[in-house]
């Protein structure tokens, strides 16, 4: 019995030791597990591979600040036109641009003054004279190759305005043609037409600003109501395809000038350019019908005024609108582009100015609002210079840009004094200017700080 007791009080003390064992197992494991999960660094999330579903980001909370919008009024598109005078292909001139072939070229007239073309967005030239095709003369009939036009293109020009008291000096024929030739090249044109059908206006969409632009000459009416240019009369046909007006009947140019504004606005214009020829030949200051017609031109909307046909430069001037308030700027004459009206040639005038130019800029701006405005103006003074080469004589329009040495840059030096009356006709075409300019400036920077304070006030309203 002592034996079978003592087995049983083993197996006891063997079942207590494995329950005991078991027991202490188990809480060394959990000590351990607990001790790793203390110990362990936080895992950052694995990431998403292709095919995983993740759940949707809880939202933030925090409020969401809501931008304020800018209402002020900011500059989208500018487009600048540069402008210049008469082209007067006398017959010097004419005999010069004669090639050893028969053929005609006119390039030498525009080398320096192209670079100036090229630099603004849209350029334009007073076309005065006719392109009949053949029987080609100058001064009294301006009767010109069509080469004309191929070297006003090449120059950089992308307009030309054909209303003036030349426009009919190849007779019917020849105002006809002068309008199918600038068709078929590819140049555009204002003044005259080739058909009734064609506008007598242009709308250009220049950078995205559209600019109506019109070109008017002065002539007379005669009493069965046809036209009359330079005392050569036109026909019927070609009477109806010139815009013309009678220093006598402007009521009836104003009238003609409501119509055709009405119907550019129609087409979408945001800004009208006038191309006027008017005032007295060789006369430095505009006459009485030169300073009514600019009047009514500003009152009637029109933001730029551009006038050719004195042969002379004559003032800039800021027109106020006695309608609207609104300015508009004025230069009277832009004078001669290129001529042969030399000062020992002059009858009339003998001070030189019948070789002086300018190269007339203006830049219109375009805004958030959709209003459009000028903003910005400049006249730089050009000279026909003259000088022989080759055996030929040599006419070409030189820009006076004070930015660069004009020596050795525009062939002075190939003109007897060339660089002194390079000077003289700078002096004398800002003596006739500057008084403008200093207008155009004064009415930008006001326009700049009316612009300023309404910006300002749109800020503070937002």
């Amino acid at each position: 019995m002592r034996g079978a007791h003592r087995r049983r009080r083993r197996r006891i003390r063997y079942g207590r030791f494995c329950i005991f064992l078991v027991v202490l197992l188990a809480l060394v494991a959990g000590a351990v597990i607990g001790c790793s999960a203390l110990n362990r660094a936080p895992k950052e999330p694995d990431k998403p591979v292709s095919g995983d579903v993740l759940p949707p980001d809880e939202p933030d909370a925090s409020p969401v600040a809501t931008p304020t919008p800018d209402r002020t009024i900011k500059p989208v598109a500018t487009a600048t036109i540069g402008n210049t005078g008469d082209i007067l292909v006398h017959s010097p001139i004419l005999r010069e641009s004669q090639q050893a072939d028969g053929t005609y070229s006119f390039d030498p007239i525009f080398t320096h003054i192209a670079p100036y073309a090229k630099g603004v967005d849209y350029a334009t030239i007073n076309l005065e004279l006719t392109l009949p095709g053949s029987k080609f003369s100058g001064y009294p009939a301006f009767r010109v190759p069509d080469s004309m036009i191929d070297s006003i293109m090449g120059a950089g020009f992308s307009m030309v305005t054909t209303a003036n008291n030349h426009t009919n000096d190849s007779g019917a024929s020849g105002m006809l043609r002068t309008s199918q030739v600038l068709q078929e090249k590819g140049l555009a044109y204002t003044g005259t037409r080739a058909e009734r059908a064609q506008k007598n206006y242009l709308v250009q969409d220049i950078n995205g600003i559209k600019v109506g632009m019109l070109n008017y000459t002065y002539g007379t009416y005669l009493a069965d109501g046809t036209k009359s240019v330079n005392a050569i009369a036109c026909n019927a046909e070609t009477s109806a395809l010139l815009n013309m007006f009678d220093y006598d009947h402007l009521d009836r140019f104003y009238e003609a000038l409501a119509t055709d504004i009405k119907n550019m606005r129609a087409e979408g214009a945001e800004a009208l350019v006038m191309y006027i020829h008017w005032g007295t030949e060789y006369k430095l200051a505009p006459n009485s019908y030169q300073t009514q017609i600019a009047q009514k031109l500003s009152d009637l909307g029109v933001d730029v005024i551009v006038g050719c046909h004195p042969h002379v430069v004559q003032p800039a001037a800021l027109i106020t609108s006695e309608v609207s308030g609104k300015s508009t700027l004025c230069v009277y004459s832009m004078g001669n582009a290129v001529s042969n009206q030399r000062r020992e040639r002059m009858d009339d005038i003998k001070s030189g100015h019948t070789e002086d130019g300018m190269f007339f800029t203006f830049t219109f701006t375009k805004y958030s609002d959709g209003s459009v405005a000028v903003t910005d103006a400049d006249i730089l003074p050009t000279w026909v210079n003259l000088y022989k080469e080759g055996g030929k004589q040599v006419y070409q329009i030189v820009p006076l840009d004070k930015s660069v040495p004009w020596e050795g840059t525009f062939n002075l030096e190939k003109t007897a004094n060339g660089l002194a009356l390079a000077q003289q006709s700078y002096e004398r075409t800002m003596a006739l200017v500057q008084e403008g300019l200093h207008q155009f400036d004064a009415y930008f920077a006001q326009a700049q700080q009316a612009l300023q304070q309404k910006n300002e006030q749109l800020q503070n309203a937002a």
